[in-house]
């Protein structure tokens, strides 16, 4: 419902979605309390969806693949006909899940123009897109702004939720009660109302920055990207330290140890992994945002998601296509990487953790 890139990429002209009518009105000071209006009247549907989507889970009986933590073992199936059917069924999913990609990868050396006019010959490869990328500052300046706002706020997040995670998890009383629902609010909102609530709230001076106007600064979209990722990021850390076995506390705390030091050096490397993971999560889902970019960026920083956007409108089209697709390239490496760092090698980070934490705990 709160669809925003999308209806703006690939929407007709005989219809609008709400999304986009609020980015319009929020544009103008003089029609910008219609857009909180329109925002406000998104988030209503949205929690209204949610809880009757929560009434009908709750009336369910539901099973996990597993009761136990073992990996999954690949099953044969039996009969020939069914098992040839789903292997074709898999390999053309597989088709299409790839071709994208691949089209991606290859359209990024290829001139705009050769694409345009479906004319892709030999002649056409080039580097001179990646060259263009890579040697020309203004056009390199959206991808590494993504970057540092992708890195800043997922560090951040995890950095402070893993302390939070660990109150609430451990102290279980009303109050923590009512912060962890405040605390998973922006996941019931729509980003565009966060984002345009806080355009609304910081742009004249306010106590709670010392008096700072912070719409049209950089810290805005900052502090936006770190609100939307509270609750994915609180619930995650939580279920790890749920998971970590009491008598590694109950040990440390037996032997001696205070609570920081116990936190610091027997809980932390335990959910580190965890941690990993999660930060690289969110590192991924920030890098090509738009809908909060949109709303908040500042105007001589403009980030990958608003860059890759602007490349799709009316005469930048043809200019800016094949900047567009290196830039998919780098994402896609980027995004790769994160995710082989924590996952491809996750097994023995999390071995290794494991047995530091019991260590110290035996000391």
């Amino acid at each position: 419902m709160s669809a925003l890139t999308a209806p703006l990429v690939l929407g007709g002209t005989d219809f609008q979605t709400i999304a986009p009518m609020i980015l319009t009105f929020s544009k103008s000071t003089g029609s910008r309390d219609l857009a909180a209006l329109l925002a406000v009247i998104l988030g209503l549907a949205t929690i209204v969806l949610l809880a009757m989507m929560n009434r009908v889970e709750k009336s369910g009986v539901y099973f996990s693949v597993a009761k136990v933590a073992t990996p999954l073992q690949k099953q044969r199936i039996p009969n020939p006909v069914a098992n040839a059917a789903v292997h074709v069924a898999a390999y053309a999913l597989f088709v299409v899940y790839a071709m994208p990609v691949l089209l991606i990868v290859l359209f990024s050396f290829v001139h705009s123009s050769a694409i345009v006019t479906g004319s892709i010959s030999w002649d056409s490869f080039t580097l001179d897109n990646y060259a263009t990328v890579f040697g020309t500052p203004a056009v390199l300046r959206p991808f590494v702004v993504s970057v540092v706002y992708s890195a800043l706020a997922s560090v951040i997040v995890v950095g402070g939720m893993l302390f939070v995670s660990r109150l609430l998890q451990k102290h279980r009383n009303p109050l923590t009660a009512t912060l962890e629902y405040l605390l998973h609010i922006p996941w019931i909102l729509p980003t565009i109302l966060i984002a345009l609530a806080l355009v609304m709230t910081f742009d004249r001076p306010n106590l709670m920055v010392g008096g700072q106007v912070l719409t049209g600064t950089t810290s805005l979209l900052l502090i936006a990207y770190v609100i939307v990722k509270i609750p994915f990021t609180l619930r995650l850390l939580k279920a790890a330290f749920a998971s970590v076995p009491e008598s590694l506390e109950d040990a440390a705390r037996i032997l001696g140890a205070g609570s920081m030091f116990t936190l610091r050096t027997v809980l932390v490397p335990l959910v580190l992994p965890t941690a990993a993971a999660i930060t690289a999560l969110n590192f991924n889902s920030l890098l090509d945002d738009y809908d909060a970019a949109v709303f908040l960026y500042h105007p001589l920083y403009q980030p990958l998601g608003v860059a890759i956007k602007a490349s799709t409108e009316g005469e930048n089209n043809l200019d800016s296509m094949s900047i567009t697709f290196v830039y998919t390239v780098l994402l896609m490496i980027i995004m790769g990487f994160t995710m082989y760092l924590v996952y491809g090698r996750g097994g023995s980070s999390t071995k290794r953790h494991t047995r530091r934490a019991r260590t110290v705990a035996a000391k």
